[in-house]
């Protein structure tokens, strides 16, 4: 990717303001799908406001050129073809999951709701993905496959703006792609060798994600963490203001819960460091954010207390073990390679303090938390490794350069794996069965529904949908057509 000429492209005001707006249009939608029209236009009226105001508060000193994006929005496509959205290729065990909630939103009549074993239940989860697309009806698939790669395209492009300079951004597209933990030295150490299809189940009840098993698994995840991450280090470069960075949180919620969470420290220290600084525009950012996104979170909160949480402490000899594979490697190369100056040191600190805690609090099953709430300084941490590589005076640390390349080099051999797996096997079929129905024939592990489903009457009566369509799930459905894993 090659910078544009100074007045060419596209600014980076333009960039964030239409990432804002995607995810905005998430929280939107949330109340249409409730069939509650003025609490969506009382939402859309924040929304734009808050456009508005973060248009007028931020000034961007540089511009992606066309060229960039157009990269950008390629990289994006090849990336989630591969993940297996537009049925090209194959889509790993969680899509069946993702593909009923896309199915049901997009060929039933809003609202409605489950008629189950307990009665009547609402679709409650992080819907931001799929509402949008689901408008599209029959066509809902496709418009997942593109409005995911113009969120990621922009984000990369956004991104870009990190590294001024045609080989800096490509040497940093590459880092982040390939970043991982070293899942495979993981695997060998603790006596699982040779499960190849997927590296990062080594360390039972522990994992932080490598950004393909993220693009590939979990998107929506991604996709909040990752935009937050983003416009912290946008921040700590001077091009948004805290009010922007600290307005992605409750955006980014109904995307992804458990992502917001992480980034929270993110946004508590630079809101410290700033604090003498903070001004009406950035409290005026903050409060239209909450008052778009404030049905949405009311929606997810709903009757979560089925949903396990708590404090956990993890085998502290699996937990050194798994930082020591997972988090030092990283926080060595950029502190060895004295190449801080570009974010601070402050920042690899919070980042490395923050992936050391999460482990020690769980919401939800299978390490969830874990797993979405280190989406955000994991993405801070493979930034400033690319930056390391990129500002690092080589002729001074050539050894730890070298050392760094090959640590980085058996990470990525985590996102090999998970590309090895989508070439490998036939693509997988569309869904025939509702959410509920899926949910009993699912391959894997079978986690408690109530993550994804609220009784209708638990939900808060504002939020609560009159009236709704009900579907009657089977006992015994066949949901795919053939088996989900096929060898190509």
């Amino acid at each position: 990717m090659t910078a544009g000429p100074p007045q060419g492209g596209i600014s980076g005001r333009i960039l964030t303001s239409a990432l804002f707006g995607l995810f905005a249009l998430g929280n939107v939608l949330v109340p249409v799908f409730l069939g509650k029209t003025m609490l969506a236009l009382v939402s859309a009226v924040a929304a734009c406001g808050l456009l508005v105001l973060l248009w007028r508060s931020d000034i961007f000193g540089a511009r992606v050129s066309w060229r960039v994006l157009g990269v950008s929005f390629a990289a994006a496509l090849i990336l989630l073809l591969l993940g297996g959205e537009g049925r090209l290729f194959y889509a790993n065990e969680d899509w069946q999951i993702r593909d009923a909630v896309l199915a049901d939103l997009a060929r039933n009549p809003w609202p409605f709701a489950y008629q189950t074993h307990v009665g009547e239940q609402v679709l409650r989860a992080p819907l931001g993905m799929y509402l949008l697309p689901a408008l599209f009806g029959p066509g809902a698939e496709i418009a997942l496959l593109a409005c995911n790669t113009v969120l990621l395209g922009l984000m990369l492009a956004l991104g870009s703006l990190l590294f001024p300079g045609g080989r800096a951004r490509w040497i940093a597209l590459a880092v982040f792609v390939a970043f991982s933990g070293l899942d495979l030295l993981g695997n060998v150490l603790a006596g699982s060798a040779g499960s190849f299809d997927h590296l990062e189940r080594w360390a039972p009840g522990l994992q932080y994600s490598s950004v393909l098993t993220l693009i590939f698994w979990v998107p929506q995840h991604a996709f909040a963490g990752w935009f937050c991450a983003l416009l912290y280090l946008l921040h700590r470069r001077g091009e948004v203001s805290l009010g922007t960075f600290a307005a992605s949180l409750p955006i980014v919620a109904i995307w992804s819960p458990l992502a917001m969470i992480g980034a929270l420290p993110l946004v508590a220290w630079a809101a410290l460091r700033t604090i003498r600084a903070i001004g009406l525009r950035d409290i005026a950012a903050g409060a239209l954010a909450l008052a778009v996104s404030l049905p949405a979170l009311a929606y997810i909160a709903a009757d979560a207390q089925q949903v396990s949480s708590g404090l956990a402490v993890p085998p502290l000899a699996t937990l050194a073990l798994f930082l020591a594979l997972e988090i030092a490697p990283f926080v060595w190369i950029v502190y060895r390679l004295r190449a801080t100056g570009r974010f601070g040191l402050d920042s690899l600190v919070l980042a490395g303090v923050m992936l050391a805690l999460i482990p020690f609090l769980h919401i939800g099953d299978n390490g969830d938390f874990a797993m979405r709430a280190s989406i955000a300084p994991l993405a801070v941490l493979a930034v400033m490794v690319a930056a390391s590589l990129i500002d690092t005076d080589w002729a001074a640390h050539r050894r730890a350069g070298i050392a760094a390349v090959l640590l980085l080099s058996l990470g990525a051999v985590t996102g090999v794996a998970e590309v090895a797996r989508a070439l490998r096997h036939a693509p997988a079929p569309p869904p025939g069965c509702t959410l509920p129905e899926v949910w009993t024939r699912q391959t894997g592990v079978v986690a408690d529904i109530a993550t994804y489903l609220a009784r209708i009457h638990a939900m808060p009566s504002v939020l609560r949908p009159q009236s709704p369509v009900l579907i009657v799930t089977r006992a015994t459905p066949v949901c795919w057509s053939h088996s989900w894993k096929v060898p190509r």
